[in-house]
């Protein structure tokens, strides 16, 4: 017998074709293989050959499924519910699901990587579940407050399966409008306005034209916001200075700053027979950058100076904890006991503030009962002012 002809009636040692196709596909394959190939191949090779063609097709196959869209019906399929009940679980409307049968179900769609069609949204004119938060200039975007509170309202957001933009306010009217505008335009449904932007009541009245949902923080022409009392904080610190009996409380911060929120306590303490004067220093509510160091170093020149022309005020009162700290090193270098002999105010219960060795009297910015308002109150229908007073933290 020929080698040939062996070919024939020995096993091949590679795997025959496997039926990695649909029938059909698999036959076709192999009939356009078989008369490619020259006429003199052992079936031996035949079967090679047809053999990883067969799973070439196969592969090439399982490439375009896994890079081709999963649709809300493959979602449902998943999920062993029907499309329109998987539809509205994940655009987030009112259904009989349970809580865990919610998140059971965007969890499913987030692992087969679904994602809804904003155009066709856009295009019939349904809310496409987008949210912009918008800070209100480049330094807020920076401050740690609002870093934290970012964070936990896309944490927020997201079980609820919104998608969230985050965009920084410019310097002018005009160009401020257009980003709204750009913004309507990529479908977004709801806005968060941290701060007053530029231009701010010319843009509270382009959402409302447009019937989109918004909430703000510290926005006085905001029909929806919500705002942090800090003229009652420091009437709580001149409380705090007058049971302490202290002679003289110095305010350093900006001008516009005090006459905003401070003018009310100085009176209470003038009143009351404690001397309260303004260390005036520069705002840098435009600079472009986290401005932490800055701060600190404002803090510290304004009471270096300060205490080179007259003896150590008892309290010294801040815009922030920054400010405070920085001005715990110029007393510390003319020898001032602090928390003893010299008490220190400031705002927003930072990090560093946090974990000073020398005690900075402060305020919380409440950040789980700020995240919890706006969020309830994003989609309400009816609007609403809510003032929320922080909490003072007194450590000395």
């Amino acid at each position: 017998m020929t080698k040939r002809e062996k070919g024939f009636e020995t096993t091949p040692c590679f795997p025959s074709p496997v039926s990695y196709l649909p029938e059909t596909d698999r036959r076709y394959n192999e009939k356009k293989t078989q008369n490619s190939l020259h006429c003199l191949l052992t079936i031996k090779e035949k079967s090679h050959i047809i053999y990883h063609a067969n799973y070439f097709v196969y592969k090439k196959k399982t490439l375009m499924i896994k890079n081709r869209k999963v649709t809300l019906k493959q979602v449902a399929a998943a999920a062993n519910l029907a499309v329109p009940t998987v539809s509205q679980i994940l655009n987030g409307r009112r259904n009989y699901c349970s809580e865990e049968q919610i998140a059971r179900v965007r969890k499913l769609a987030r692992e087969m990587g679904y994602q809804p069609n904003i155009g066709y949204k856009i295009m019939i004119g349904e809310k496409t579940r987008t949210v912009a938060i918008l800070f209100s200039q480049e330094r807020t975007y920076h401050t740690e407050e609002n870093r934290n509170l970012t964070i936990r309202l896309i944490s927020e957001l997201e079980k609820t399966g919104e998608s969230v933009y985050a965009v920084t306010m410019g310097n002018s009217r005009e160009e401020n409008q257009q980003r709204i505008r750009d913004l309507i335009n990529r479908g977004c449904s709801a806005f968060v306005v941290l701060g007053s932007p530029v231009g701010e009541d010319s843009l509270i009245r382009l959402i409302e034209d447009n019937g989109i949902d918004y909430v703000s923080t510290n926005n006085e022409y905001s029909r929806n916001d919500l705002h942090l009392d800090c003229d009652a904080v420091f009437q709580q610190y001149a409380d705090d200075i007058l049971n302490h009996q202290a002679r003289h409380a110095v305010y350093v911060m900006a001008d516009g700053y005090y006459h905003a929120f401070c003018r009310s306590s100085a009176a209470l303490l003038r009143k009351r027979g404690t001397a309260a004067t303004l260390l005036s220093i520069e705002t840098c509510d435009r600079q472009p950058f986290d401005c932490s160091d800055l701060l600190f170093e404002q803090g510290y020149k304004a009471v270096s100076r300060q205490l080179k022309q007259e003896p150590a005020a008892e309290c010294w009162i801040f815009a922030s904890d920054y400010h405070a700290l920085g001005a715990m090193k110029a007393l510390l270098e003319h020898d001032c006991k602090i928390g003893e002999d010299i008490r220190l105010y400031g705002m927003g219960n930072t990090r560093a503030g946090r974990f000073s060795v020398f005690p900075v009297n402060t305020s919380d910015i409440m950040l789980e009962e700020q995240v919890s308002w706006l969020i309830r109150h994003l989609r309400a229908s009816a609007a609403e002012r809510k003032i929320l007073v922080p909490k003072t933290l007194f450590r000395s």
